[in-house]
Parts: structure tokens; C-alpha cells; sequence
């Protein structure tokens, strides 16, 4: 009876701490799934909260970018209108003086600079070689106009290739149209304006010169439209050096001799280009 007494007992104690282990095991478990679960919770919410800011972080920088297209196509076109209402009063002018042939080319140029200005517009970088056509052809048209009363010159730097090589479009043409607007227009004798593009760096230098009485001898009114000129470019620069790494710089001033006399004015614009 002794011994069946003590294997009973001991039995009862195996079996207790069977019992014990085997809840021990499953808490054990237990335990492991809830921070499982924890865990597998706190990562879904930083998933879910990553990818919610990310969408809404898109959807910003979509709309504001969609804002500062508008904003530069709308500061585009406050460049044309002056331009335009010359060209008109001249192919006016050409039809009143029974110049019908050359009208007919002052169209064809105008038309193709008008198809050129609207393309380019609806772009944020251009090859180079599509904005020297555009300027090439705005001149033209200004030289036509004003009866042959200047000349001009591009000089594009060997290391750049016009084919390959973008910069932001319409940023030139308001300085080319200023300088013959109001520069050459005080010129002795035959009005000059030369382009030069450089390459720097990251960058393109554009210098635009031409022989006319300077920045400081315009009169009011030159200085009024050379200024609504400069103010355009500047809150286009603005807007778009937001999103560039490399900011558009621009620097003006007027050329002078050894004596400080005046011979003409000089516009200088550092783009950074892209290659295509």
C-alpha cells in the first residue's frame, strides 16, 4: 500500500508538472502572437501612414508644379503682345505702300516665329537649336520691319551642341527685342547686336550686346518697357528656379570705353542646360 501510495503520488506531481509546462508552453504562444500581431499592426500603420503621405505629398507637388506651369505660361504671354502689334502695323504698312511681295515674306516669317513662340511655350526645356532659330527668325522679322536699319550676329561656342544641348525657351527674346526696340534706336549710324553662347559649367552663358545708347540714357519710356521687360523675367526666373537645383542668374549693365562713355548695353544670362 506504501508504494502504491508513493506512485500515486509521484504520478500526480508528473502529471502536475506536465500540466504546468504544457501552460506554460502555450502562454508561451500566446505571447509570441500578441506581439506578432503588435508588431504586424505597427508596420501595417507606418505602410499605410507612409503611403497616405506619399500620395498627398504627389498630389502637392503635382498641383503646384501644374501652378507654376500655368504661372510661366501666363508671364510667356505677357511677352508677345507688344511684338505682335508691331508686326501687324508693319505687314499694314507694307500693304499700304504697294509692297505686296514683301509683305507676303513678313508673313511668312511672323506666321512661322508665331508657330515657333507657341510650340516652344508649352515647353520647359528646348534644344538649343530651336531657340536660336526662333531668335534668328525674330530678328529677321524686326530687321524687315525696320527697313534694314541693323544687323546682328550669333556666336555659339564650340563645346556646345545645339542638337543635344536644352535650356528653359523664351528667356532671351525679351532682351533681344529691348536692345532693338531701345537700344539700337539711339545708335550712330548703323544699329549692332551681337548673341554669344558659352558654356560654363553647368551652365550656358548668353550675352546680349548691342551699340545703342545704354540702360541709363534710354528715355522714360524705353526705361518704363525695359522695365516691365526685366520684372517679367525676373518672377519667371523666380518661379522657375523653385524647381531647379542650379538657379538662372542675370546681370545688367551698360558697355562703356576707357573714357566712361557709353557705347551700348549688355545683358548677360546664366541658364542651366540639360542634355536631351
Amino acid at each position: 500500500i506504501s508504494l502504491l501510495e508513493t506512485k500515486y503520488e509521484t504520478e500526480k506531481k508528473e502529471a502536475e508538472i506536465a500540466s504546468l509546462s504544457q501552460q506554460s508552453t502555450i502562454q508561451s504562444l500566446e505571447l509570441e502572437q500578441k506581439n506578432l500581431a503588435i508588431t504586424v499592426g505597427g508596420v501595417l500603420v507606418l505602410l499605410i501612414g507612409g503611403l497616405v503621405f506619399f500620395v498627398t505629398r504627389q498630389k502637392s507637388l503635382k498641383s503646384s508644379q501644374s501652378q507654376m506651369e500655368l504661372e510661366q505660361r501666363f508671364l510667356r504671354s505677357q511677352l508677345n503682345p507688344h511684338f505682335i502689334s508691331n508686326a501687324l502695323l508693319a505687314v499694314q504698312n507694307f500693304m499700304l505702300k504697294n509692297q505686296s511681295e514683301m509683305a507676303v515674306t513678313y508673313l511668312s516669317k511672323f506666321s512661322k516665329l508665331m508657330r515657333e513662340t507657341l510650340e516652344n511655350s508649352r515647353k520647359e526645356f528646348i534644344p538649343l537649336e530651336d531657340e536660336l532659330a526662333m531668335l534668328t527668325n525674330f530678328m529677321d522679322v524686326h530687321k524687315m520691319r525696320l527697313n534694314d536699319t541693323f544687323e546682328y550676329e550669333v556666336h555659339v561656342s564650340d563645346e556646345i551642341d545645339p542638337e543635344v544641348d536644352t535650356i528653359p525657351p523664351m528667356f532671351v527674346q525679351p532682351f533681344v527685342e529691348n536692345a532693338i526696340e531701345h537700344g539700337i534706336s539711339q545708335a550712330e549710324g548703323l544699329g549692332k547686336i551681337d548673341l554669344f553662347f558659352e558654356k560654363e559649367q553647368d551652365y550656358i552663358s548668353i550675352v546680349i550686346k548691342d551699340n545703342g545708347g545704354g540702360y541709363v540714357q534710354s528715355n522714360t519710356q524705353a526705361k518704363d518697357h525695359v522695365s516691365l521687360s526685366t520684372t517679367i523675367i525676373r518672377e519667371r526666373m523666380e518661379i522657375f528656379n523653385k524647381t531647379l537645383k542650379r538657379k538662372i542668374q542675370l546681370v545688367l549693365a551698360d558697355i562703356k570705353n576707357e573714357d566712361g562713355k557709353t557705347l551700348g548695353a549688355q545683358v548677360e544670362l546664366k541658364v542651366p542646360f540639360r542634355y536631351i
